[in-house]
């Protein structure tokens, strides 16, 4: 069958917004010793691998002395080295494993590099050809299928479930990408073109032993999406908790916001708090989420500034405060649009706050937020 893909063209402004610059983040990496980074596909712990597998690769952080083995077996091979985003890796060195002969149906396969075991998985029948398992969409998602979509006017997620590992192919007129989906969990994160409103997604989701199950869809990017971002939040004060955990908005867009019908959530599948009416929020100014008994002058935290405009939700913020050891929190517009988002990261030390380092990306990733000293409203 043959599949035309098309996108349509909106021209658009795209103009780059982001605070201004800021120190680079640490290397977490920086000062330790050389350790070894490998990944395989099928991915370790994998079963239901067949004894001709779609892809039976490695990436290594570099070339190193790799070994096949099956129960204890050792199994010749060709090492035919690739690009790795061709293969659904991240950047590295990636070699794709060739067999000599054909593997056992059933056994226990092992790769080693540098001698050292870095996957295992079962040889085996495979489970049948790929489906999706049922999943519950978010409110901000968009449901197709068994898939759930989360598109903004910066990229787009789509999510799923399939029966057992696979890689997900994505193509259009303007991508050709892989992903892989460790144990069927489907995370593919797709930037969006400037300029494009619209983009036909042609997706395959390949199986361990190749089967393939194929779905089209259109992927239309959020148009009219306000500037106003989560930058700070203080989940672990030194003051009384929840009273004193504070979330910390910033309009970054050139008009004023009425907040009223805003909502903060710390759930994808609830609408959470939502935000009173009367609260309106100047282009380049902040504002912070406080719960009803919010003391800002309370000595034990850094306090907000004379004038800093509070807006307090009932009770707590989110379900029953923000949680130490880390939990998304999502700001959704008054249509239900994920607006911004924060990561459940966890913030090692009272006190301190989890800071937004960029506002490029609307999304929770963990890469544009860091912890450090808190500054409420400044």
């Amino acid at each position: 069958m043959r599949i035309v893909l098309f996108s349509f063209l909106l021209f658009v402004a795209c103009e780059p917004l982001d605070f201004p610059a800021l120190p680079p983040l640490p290397d977490p990496d920086a000062g330790t010793q050389e350790r070894l980074e490998v990944s395989s596909w099928p991915p370790d712990g994998a079963f239901g691998v067949p004894p001709d597998p779609e892809l039976l690769a490695v990436r290594l952080d570099r070339p190193r002395t790799l070994a096949l083995a099956v129960d204890g077996r050792s199994f010749a091979f060709t090492e035919k080295p690739e690009d790795c985003a061709k293969l659904g890796f991240a950047d590295g060195f990636c070699v794709r494993l060739v067999p000599d002969d054909l593997l056992p149906e059933i056994g226990t396969l092992q790769l080693a590099a540098d001698r050292r075991r870095v996957a295992e998985m079962r040889l085996g029948p495979a489970e049948g050809p790929p489906s999706l398992a049922p999943m519950e969409c978010a409110v901000f998602e968009r449901p197709f299928g068994d898939l759930c979509l989360d598109v903004d006017d910066r990229s787009a997620r789509i999510r799923g479930r399939s029966r057992g590992s696979a890689r997900i192919a994505v193509k259009s007129a303007i991508r050709d990408a892989v992903f892989l989906a460790p144990g069927g969990s489907i995370d593919v994160l797709l930037p969006l073109e400037c300029g494009v409103a619209r983009e036909a997604i042609a997706m395959e989701i390949i199986a361990l032993d190749g089967q393939t199950l194929a779905f089209e869809f259109t992927l239309e990017r959020e148009v009219g999406l306000p500037e106003i971002h989560l930058v700070e939040s203080l989940p672990n004060p030194r003051g009384p908790e929840p009273a004193q955990e504070y979330v910390e908005i910033f309009n970054a867009g050139r008009a004023s916001l009425d907040l009223g019908g805003y909502r903060l959530t710390d759930s994808p599948i609830s609408l959470g708090d939502r935000l009173p009416d009367g609260a309106v929020l100047p282009p380049g100014a902040r504002a912070l989420l406080v719960p009803s008994d919010y003391d800002p002058n309370d000595p034990r935290d850094p306090n907000p500034p004379p004038g800093a405009l509070l807006i307090r939700l009932d009770a707590s913020l989110a379900s029953s405060g923000i949680s130490n050891s880390g939990e998304p929190l999502y700001l959704l517009d008054p249509r239900g649009r994920r607006v911004s988002a924060m990561p459940a990261q966890p913030v090692p030390r009272e006190g301190e706050c989890l800071l937004a380092r960029s506002i490029r990306d609307r999304r929770p990733l963990p890469s544009r937020f860091a912890t450090g000293p808190c500054s409420p409203g400044r």
